[in-house]
């Protein structure tokens, strides 16, 4: 018996159909990328309008294209999603990029900024700070950086000392690179205001350079009022739990008054670590204290890690200095704590009188052989104890300011910047002092140094400003800024910040013509340059930053202006 079977039949059409169906759900021509046996490059097999060579639409979430080498929220591919990045059709912009002064915003913080150059009007600055008061508050005269909210930036200390009836006021403005570019008021955007009342009157009249008086890891601020000439320095502690909104001299964690009165304590003001422990030591000039014929006197007074006290008084101080054989009068008109420039792990300090030696002007600067200073101990000295002298070659006043400089010649040694004035000849200037590791070389003149400014100025007798020790260009070098408020290109009076960048070539006679940027004020007698003052880092893009005084602004009330550090123009 034959068994006959039925043939097996196959629709090779319907299956073909049907696997191409199962590859491709979605009917878009590509095979889902689950079957790569198959070639296949579909990343979503749901939805026909996802596959290669599919137009990328930005910003849906979708990789539309999947190529997954260019994310949806990164087009540019350049890592920073579109809500971060400024400029999606262009790798080289975004919030990593190195700002170049192109007129294009590289890093998207919204400015292009450029580090000034040549002449530029004070106007233009990208930010101003000022009181929107009807009385004189010469808001501006003195400046300091100091990270007063321990965030790692640099904010500003802004005194008016003259505001409020001439008690004076001090104004403490932090996150200066959250506030948007033009003109803000210091009563909205100040963190902490500190009202004079009750005190001597100006306070603010003198501020210190950024330190820790009690050795929390936070900088303090650290001020003077001393209009009536009984001097009164107040600190505020700084920190995450530091003071906020308007306080009081009440309020100060510390006080350090003068015994004698009129001396006009605190006129010289600084504050930096003098000895092996975690709390900086306080320096402060009383540069009319003629008690016992004295010509001036400069106290110091141990920093303390535990409570503050409540008020200390000269009599307190650790160490204090009057003039020894020279003799002469203002001793402690400048003073400051410098970075150690001899290499024995100590800083020194220095001290001024631009009286001295007829009118030359005298700088001392403590050496290691000074190292008496600590809590438990009261130790005399006069100046010939201090192991340096800089004196003028001529009647320059030296000593009206003095800066630590950092390094600005590049040799590695740390340099000090010095100011001086002669009133009778309406000439004033700088003098950079570079190559100080041996206390054996620091005995110096003014013809000694290695830089140095010449500067005029007509009308009104005037002292000078400066700061360094702060790179604000980017290249390496700390640079110098000098104000020169007598300047008179924009306007009669109308002042002027000089800066100059620092190097291996900055050396010789310079002039105001010589400066790579002229900050003027174009209004008279504005004084633009009376108080300047070089950021560590306020804006947050790594560079130093500038702020300039200009005290006799408007009626006058006063403005502080601020620009960015930068690169150069074309760089």
């Amino acid at each position: 018996m034959v068994l006959l079977l039925p043939a097996c039949l196959v629709n090779w059409d319907l299956y073909y159909s049907r696997r191409a169906e199962l590859l491709d759900q979605d009917g878009d021509g590509h095979i889902s990328a689950e079957y790569p046996e198959e070639g296949g490059d579909d990343c979503d097999d749901g939805d026909p309008n996802v596959h290669p060579g599919q137009a990328e639409q930005p910003y849906d979430g979708v990789d539309n294209d999947c190529d997954g080498s260019t994310p949806d929220d990164d087009l540019d591919g350049d890592g920073y999603d579109h809500d971060a990045d400024c400029d999606e059709g262009d790798p080289d912009i975004n919030p990593g990029a190195f700002e170049v002064c192109d007129g294009i915003d590289n890093d998207c913080d919204g400015v292009d900024a450029c580090l000034p150059q040549g002449a530029v009007d004070v106007a233009d600055a990208p930010l101003t700070l000022r009181l929107e008061a009807d009385e004189d508050t010469v808001t501006g005269a003195n400046l300091a950086f100091v990270d007063f909210d321990g965030d790692g930036l640099d904010d500003l200390v802004v005194a008016s000392p003259l505001a409020d009836d001439l008690v004076g006021r001090v104004d403490i403005v932090t996150g200066l690179d959250g506030l948007a570019a033009g003109v803000h008021d210091l009563d909205e955007v100040a963190t902490l205001t500190v009202s004079g009342a009750g005190g001597p009157g100006g306070l603010g009249i003198s501020l210190s350079q950024a330190c820790d008086l009690d050795g929390d890891g936070f900088d303090d601020a650290l001020m003077t009022a001393n209009q009536s000439g009984d001097g009164v320095v107040y600190g505020f502690k700084g920190g995450v739990l530091g003071a906020s909104g308007t306080v009081g001299l009440e309020d100060a964690d510390w006080t350090f008054r003068a015994e004698a009165s009129g001396g006009y304590f605190g006129t010289g003001l600084a504050c930096g670590r003098l000895n092996d422990d975690v709390a900086a030591d306080l320096v402060v000039g009383e540069h009319l204290n003629h008690e016992g014929d004295a010509g001036g006197r400069v106290w110091v007074f141990a920093g303390d890690t535990g409570d503050p006290a409540a008020v200390r008084s000269s009599a307190d101080a650790n160490l204090w200095i009057e003039f020894g054989s020279n003799g002469g009068s203002e001793l402690g008109r400048a003073v400051v704590v410098l970075q150690d420039l001899d290499g024995d792990g100590v800083n020194e300090f220095a001290i001024s009188s631009p009286t001295c030696s007829d009118n030359a002007g005298c700088v001392w600067i403590s050496g290691s052989s000074d190292r008496q200073l600590s809590v438990e101990s009261q130790v005399a000295m006069v100046t010939d104890d201090l192991d340096g002298l800089f004196g003028g070659s001529t009647a320059v006043g030296l000593g009206t300011t003095i800066r630590p400089a950092a390094d600005l010649d590049g040799d590695g040694l740390e340099d000090v910047l010095i100011t001086g004035r002669n009133d009778d000849i309406g000439a004033y200037g700088a003098w950079l002092f570079t190559g100080l590791g041996d206390p054996s070389t620091w005995t110096r003149t003014t013809d000694d140094a290695t830089a140095s400014w010449e500067l005029t100025y007509s009308g009104e007798q005037l002292s000078t400003e400066c700061d360094a020790g702060v790179d604000v260009d980017g290249d390496g070098h700390a640079d110098v800024i000098i104000g020169e408020q007598g300047y008179e290109e924009g306007a009669a009076s109308g002042g002027a910040a000089l800066l100059y960048l620092g190097g291996a070539d900055l050396r010789g006679r310079y002039t105001d013509g010589d400066a790579f940027a002229t900050i003027y004020g174009a209004t008279a007698g504005a004084r633009a340059g009376a108080a300047v003052a070089l950021g560590g880092d306020a804006s947050g893009d790594g560079l130093g930053d500038i702020a300039v005084g200009l005290p006799m602004l408007g009626s006058p009330g006063g403005a502080v202006a601020l620009w960015w550090g930068g690169p150069r123009v074309g760089e």
